[in-house]
């Protein structure tokens, strides 16, 4: 049995508190579900499919999945109530859309989709290859598995920082393009890296607690404010400019027919 990554309940009231201001803050997490969305789209799913999305959030991709597949089934679940009450107020009106409270990493919808779709969802999860199991055990032949999570080299310059002033980070474990790749035969997964600049390293971490990613790995033992705050002082003062590394994973599997 694998390590918990993080304490879940944890990261429950993170996002919860993260919901009304989450649209706003959330830049990268709205461009990922754009570039999921036209993934999903070159699908070429059929006008009536089912599509059961992991991790909906407040409803960025849920929305573009139901402008793309109108006559689409669509079950859009998250693990945090807060998040999916947001996600079924912005979306009155799809008659064709359910709404669940469920962990994606142990789904409790029947099989038969045509597309299981994530978001950034997967890598708050104890073991992300046995999820990806169970998403592929719930499509039909023929069907799709689409995701987003993020990679090993995201927020390697506060890595960095924490490793040159040797204090713990708190930075959630993240697999890498090749280590994703080996979960599943017939997975395929791609990268690409987004750079976001911050006006200051205390801006970084306040913007990542205003979204509620913000909880830290399970093993991680805070360190003391007069010391977070030196260290937040030499981050800044050795950057040029201070940028923050998301790194991308995309991963595609088709369910063979037959």
């Amino acid at each position: 049995m694998s390590l918990p990554v993080v304490d879940k309940q944890a990261v429950i009231s993170a996002f919860a508190k993260a919901v009304p201001g989450y649209p706003q803050q959330a830049v990268v997490q709205r461009q990922i579900a754009r570039q999921l969305a036209s993934q999903a789209f070159r699908v070429g799913l059929p006008d009536r499919c089912r599509i059961l999305e992991i991790g909906c959030g407040t409803g960025f991709l849920s929305e573009l999945l139901r402008q793309g597949y109108p006559a689409a089934t669509l079950v859009c679940s998250d693990l945090v109530p807060e998040m999916v009450r947001h996600c079924r107020q912005g979306m009155r009106g799809s008659a064709a859309t359910r709404f669940v409270v469920m962990d994606g990493e142990q789904p409790a919808v029947a099989a038969g989709f045509d597309l299981v779709v994530s978001s950034l969802a997967l890598q708050w999860f104890h073991d992300a290859a046995a999820a990806l199991v169970r998403w592929i055990e719930l499509l039909r032949p023929g069907g799709v598995v689409l995701f987003a999570t993020l990679g090993a080299d995201t927020f390697r310059e506060w890595r960095s920082a924490c490793h040159q002033a040797a204090v713990p980070c708190g930075v959630i474990p993240l697999p890498s393009r090749a280590q994703l790749s080996s979960t599943h035969v017939g997975l395929v997964v791609t990268e690409e890296a987004q750079r976001l600049r911050y006006p200051s390293a205390q801006q970084f971490l306040r913007e990542i607690k205003s979204i509620g990613a913000n909880t830290p790995a399970a093993q991680y033992r805070p360190i003391t404010p007069s010391r977070l705050r030196r260290l937040l002082r030499d981050f800044d003062d050795s950057q040029q400019g201070l940028e923050i590394t998301y790194h991308i994973l995309y991963g595609y599997y088709y369910k063979p027919i037959g």
